[in-house]
């Protein structure tokens, strides 16, 4: 998988917004209205569950389903991204964050 080494690498509006996440300590995103209407813009056409699942598998990240509590005591079920690969996940961070400081 990429490493991130190349200078040439761009991160997609998908993978910045999991990394902006990530950095402000959300490790899992639920797939809100926002999230959805965002995946649906940036991976369209066919091919799009695949180009979505290796540009999540390259920042460390996959789908999948969590439950959580709610208010009323009850659990729900949610549709979320969440890391999968903790070492990939720092390093395309410490790759976003390099790459917001480097000159263009």
């Amino acid at each position: 998988m990429d490493n991130f080494s190349s200078d040439h690498f761009d991160f997609d509006d998908v993978q910045i917004y999991i990394i902006e996440e990530h950095i402000k300590g959300n490790k899992t995103i639920i797939k809100t209205d926002e999230v959805q209407k965002l995946l649906k813009e940036t991976y369209y056409g066919a091919g799009s569950p695949k180009r979505k699942k290796e540009a999540l598998d390259i920042i460390g990240y996959f789908e999948t389903i969590r439950t959580f509590p709610t208010f009323e005591g009850k659990r729900k079920s949610f549709r979320v991204i969440a890391i999968g690969n903790p070492q990939r996940a720092s390093k395309a961070v410490a790759a976003f964050l390099e790459s917001m400081y480097e000159p263009p």
